[in-house]
This record gives C-alpha cells, sequence and structure tokens, in this order.
C-alpha cells in the first residue's frame, strides 16, 4: 500500500487498529513491512494500545 502511495506522489499512509478483528491484531509489524520498498514516505498510526 506504501509503495503505491509513494508512486501516486503521496507523502504519507496512515493506519488504524482494529481491535477485535483476526486479520491483523497489531499494525506495527505490519507499518514496517508497508514502508520496507519505499524511500520517502511516512508513516503514521491510529493506533491506541489498550494492552
Amino acid at each position: 500500500m506504501a509503495v503505491d502511495a509513494e508512486a501516486a506522489g503521496l507523502d504519507d499512509t496512515w493506519n488504524r487498529v482494529h481491535h477485535f478483528q483476526r486479520m491483523i491484531s497489531s499494525r506495527f509489524p505490519a507499518a514496517g513491512g508497508d514502508g520496507g520498498g519505499t524511500e520517502t514516505i511516512r508513516l503514521g498510526t491510529g493506533v491506541i494500545d489498550l494492552r
């Protein structure tokens, strides 16, 4: 997602957490994977970890 956003000229991407879904329990590792193929994009989260 971040690679496509960067290619489209965007400066940043934002992700939020879904605590009660089974897809991705933590956005932090996923955000790291998203940014792995980028050079200039900034990653942000709307995560407030309640644990």
